[in-house]
């Protein structure tokens, strides 16, 4: 008798047994979409796997839904595994298979070797139920390869248990019996409570292969295990295979011994083939005894239970046992009986097989003709579509054509009146540039006439009258000495108008020491420390410098107005081919955006200078942090502006 034991679900999955209640996984749904939602609807996903395949199915597409969305990689492949193992309880193998291939490819992606090895023994199994044993093969020796490789706990012994039942089905028990050998010395290992399924799988190999004392041998130590685990249909199917190896061994007391336990197990598992297998193996021992009116009992019996679970090979083999029962008893005429409703019953079947094979092949043939009517007609409508398709492409092709062309008269038109006013914009640019320029130098050749007509002019003058005064014999005389004061004062107010409108240093010596002696004399006022530091030989005409005197000169005087600093720093260095000039303050700041809100003139002086200059202006400043002004000038512009 064929006969063995499969491990159908092996899972990389935490849904073995429910942790949570079923009331706290509803709780957790109606949270965001987060991995605890996810993992509450894969839960109730498994929860219903078998009671309730509609719900599993919801759960399960929920959680597939829901960890797309936020791209929950390990929630993706736990909901394809779950769906996998519902469609398979449903019986829709084709449908568990292509969602196990899904839930591989994503723990490939996320690189959990653990979730491909369970997907591709779980795929093996499908293969097998699906009768595709070399394809089944293949997916369980590349979980065997996996499992060698990394050792993962309780997944080996099932593999090499599955492998023996893909070669048992194929009826390879030689094989069979190899995997299922190495199956039980893992699980004895590893102390597996599946031993006794292994233990029966190899005991069927070994009696097939007519072994049957050791058949027996491993029949005896599974029934120990089964008897302590209480799984009734286990014990009834065990019992059944001890009984029939000791009918083999024509040992008919304890064959009916164990045989007879088998069915009084049917009361508890209502397993109509399990009864039917006992009661031909029952009839069969009768024959052998000579008690031909129990072996006719048993032999009716056996043909009920087959009618009942309407297996036809099994109705036949019930009517030949009967038959042989009938014959050895001398009854001829229910013997012939039996003979000729087997053959009636198979005619039948035959007839039934056959009316479903004309059928089938009666409604394949109108519905090819169907499909050949249905080609000509579908060839006939793509004949017609591609005419008008053609045509519509035709007309399609010229109203691009000239919708390109006004397009690109268009875009030239366009891009020419684009040119047009760039340029027009350029030019109002450099002339507007020009006319500042003009006015700056223009400017300044003022400042530096008036400055040396105060100083040749009216310092003279205060010289000469200083000189004069100073001559009076009268030193001890209040008025001589108010008038030698003011004077004084006079003479050096003068200096300081000149010197600001036109520093004696940039003029005579040069910019870096016009700048050293601007911080110099905001070092020497007591209030704020002046710092100057250069880095570079200033390489810039006498526009170019005196420009940027009135920018560094704007720029100081607005730190000493506004900024209640302690230390003024100013720094110039070259940069790649750039001359950067720096100052800092560790003043106050202020929230730079507001200088376009500015009424005064102050920024956009300094602005339309640099750009005069060709150059770029920085300002970084925070509230309460300082502020830093950056100026950065390309010599290569300060020639052009020159």
């Amino acid at each position: 008798m064929k006969n063995l034991t499969l491990l159908l679900i092996f899972t990389f999955s935490a849904y073995q047994s429910i942790s949570q209640d079923k009331s706290e996984l509803f709780r957790q749904l109606n949270s965001e979409v987060d991995t605890t939602k996810i993992d509450a609807l894969n839960e109730l996903c498994w929860f219903y796997k078998y009671s309730n395949s509609d719900s599993a199915i919801y759960f399960g597409q929920r959680a597939l839904d829901e960890s797309n969305k936020i791209e929950y990689d390990f929630g993706i492949a736990k909901a394809y595994n779950n769906i996998a193992i519902v469609y398979w309880g449903a019986g829709a193998y084709d449908t568990a298979v292509a969602y196990l291939d899904s839930a591989r490819v994503v723990y490939d992606r996320m690189g959990l070797i653990k979730g491909i090895c369970s997907c591709l023994i779980n795929s093996g199994l499908l293969k097998q139920s699906m009768a595709k044993i070399p394809e089944a093969l293949q997916d369980l020796f590349l979980a065997l390869e996996i499992q060698e490789e990394h050792q993962f706990d309780g997944y080996l012994a099932p593999i090499l248990n599955n492998i023996g039942n893909c070669y048992f089905v194929n009826e390879d028990y030689s094989n069979a019996k190899k995997w299922y050998e190495r199956s039980l010395i893992e699980k004895k290992r590893t102390n597996s409570p599946t031993i006794s399924n292994t233990q029966m799988n190899l005991g069927v190999s070994l009696q097939n292969l007519g072994d049957l004392d050791s058949a027996l041998y491993y029949y005896e130590l599974a029934l120990e295990g089964i008897e302590k685990s209480q799984s009734w249909l286990k014990l009834q199917e065990i019992l059944l295979n001890i009984g029939t190896v000791y009918l083999e061994l024509e040992q008919s007391i304890t064959a009916e011994e164990y045989l007879l336990k088998s069915l009084g197990l049917d009361s508890l598992t209502d397993n109509a083939q399990g009864r039917n297998f006992a009661q031909i193996r029952l009839s069969e021992l009768y024959q052998q005894t000579r008690d031909y009116p129990r072996a006719i009992k048993h032999g009716n019996l056996a043909l009920q239970a087959a009618i009942e679970i309407q297996n036809n090979s099994r109705i036949e083999a019930s009517y030949l046992m009967l038959y042989e029962a009938y014959k050895k008893s001398g009854d001829t005429s229910a013997a012939l009986s039996c003979l000729e409703k087997r053959i009636q019953f198979r005619d039948s079947v035959f007839h039934t097989d056959k009316e479903e094979i004309i059928a089938d092949l009666e409604t394949k043939y109108e519905t090819e003709k169907k499909e050949q009517q249905l080609k000509v007609l579908n060839a006939e409508r793509e004949l017609q579509q591609a005419q008008i398709e053609q045509f519509r492409i035709l007309v399609i092709a010229i109203s691009i054509i000239a919708v390109l062309t006004m397009a690109g008269i268009i875009l030239f038109n366009s891009r020419k009146r684009y040119q047009l006013k760039a340029s027009l914009a350029e030019e109002r640019e450099q002339l507007q540039k020009t006319r500042f320029k003009a006015v700056i130098d223009a400017e300044e050749k003022e400042r530096k006439r008036i400055a040396r007509e105060l100083h040749d002019g009216l310092g003279q003058l205060l010289s000469t009258a200083r000189i004069t005064v100073s001559a009076l014999d009268n030193d001890e005389n209040p008025k001589v000495k108010n008038s030698m004061k003011v004077i004084d004062m006079a003479v050096k107010e003068v200096r300081s108008i000149s010197h600001n409108m036109m520093p004696n240093a940039l003029v005579k010596v040069g910019l870096k020491e016009a700048l050293q002696d601007m911080m110099r004399k905001v070092d020497e006022s007591g209030n704020i420390n002046g710092v100057f530091d250069c880095k570079t030989e200033l390489r810039l005409d006498e526009s170019q410098s005196i420009s940027l005197y009135r920018i560094a000169q704007e720029l100081v005087n607005n730190a000493l107005k506004y900024s209640e600093a302690n230390e003024i720093r100013m720094t110039l260095s070259d940069n790649d081919h750039q001359l950067e000039m720096v100052l800092e303050d560790d003043g106050k700041g202020f929230n730079t955006s507001k200088i376009q809100d500015s009424t005064g003139i102050g920024w956009s002086n300094i602005q339309a200078r640099v750009d005069l200059l060709g150059g770029e202006l920085q300002i970084d400043s925070v509230e309460g942090q300082g502020t830093k002004v950056s100026i950065s000038l390309q010599y290569s512009d300060l020639k052009a502006a020159g």
